[in-house]
């Protein structure tokens, strides 16, 4: 709603809504095959099955993306990123059902 408040009636919107779910499954594919890539690596190194190095669920977040990163050049820098991205996704998680007017 507030997306819409803030455009003209005269601005095009087929583009922004079909490029903005197009760029949001592209992400989360990036995304998964990154996770997957990393934990097959892993399993590869420490010769065990997938199953046996992380469950799922909120484990992927907290111990398989910051493991990742610990291995990537400038680790620090991408990990203070990542967490600094967890709290705003928070942080506007818990004001997602107020409907705010401008």
């Amino acid at each position: 709603m507030m997306f819409a408040n803030g455009r003209d009636e005269s601005e095009k919107i087929i583009k922004p809504s079909l490029s903005l779910p197009m760029i949001n499954s592209a992400t989360s594919i990036f995304a998964g095959c990154s996770i997957f890539a990393f934990m097959g690596h892993i399993a590869h190194v420490l010769d065990k099955p997938i199953d046996e190095i992380v469950e799922g669920g909120i484990d992927l977040a907290f111990i398989v993306y910051p493991g990742m990163l610990t291995l990537m050049p400038w680790g620090n820098f991408f990990s203070v990123l990542f967490f600094l991205m967890l709290i705003t996704v928070g942080i506007d998680s818990i004001f997602a059902g107020y409907d705010y007017v401008m």
